[in-house]
């Protein structure tokens, strides 16, 4: 939780590369997909399973969290490339970018009263 709310700046970095943002950035949505999925699983409990809209975006954002993942974990594996970087950085902007929307969809669909508006403001 302290690591959605803080956007992952308590995350120690772990290389010291320009990609360190962006494994930052992962550890923040990381956390918060789980705060997410927690949120989820105790408003709605088994109604989560008939929510479609909600499960799908849940999808979507985790497809996305891992195309970001493997895209880095290659990039350090083939020794960090120079001539790498610029697929790199635009594979991470759009996966980043598909996360957003997935995490708007989610709130979105949040039909608890009060849910939407404190997971809008403190995570998103």
């Amino acid at each position: 939780t302290v690591m959605a709310v803080t956007r992952g700046y308590l995350v120690p970095p772990t290389t010291c590369t320009w990609s360190w943002k962006y494994y930052r950035k992962l550890a923040w949505a990381s956390a918060t997909f789980a705060l997410m999925a927690d949120v989820a699983m105790a408003s709605l409990g088994g109604k989560l399973k008939f929510k479609e809209k909600i499960t799908g975006r849940f999808a979507d954002f985790l497809s996305w969290m891992y195309l970001a993942t493997a895209t880095l974990r290659r990039y350090e594996a083939e020794g960090r490339r120079k001539e790498d970087r610029p697929f790199v950085d635009w594979v991470l902007c759009t996966a980043f970018c598909n996360m957003q929307t997935a995490f708007d969809g989610v709130f979105n669909n949040f039909e608890v009263p009060g849910i939407r508006w404190v997971m809008t403001n403190l995570v998103g």
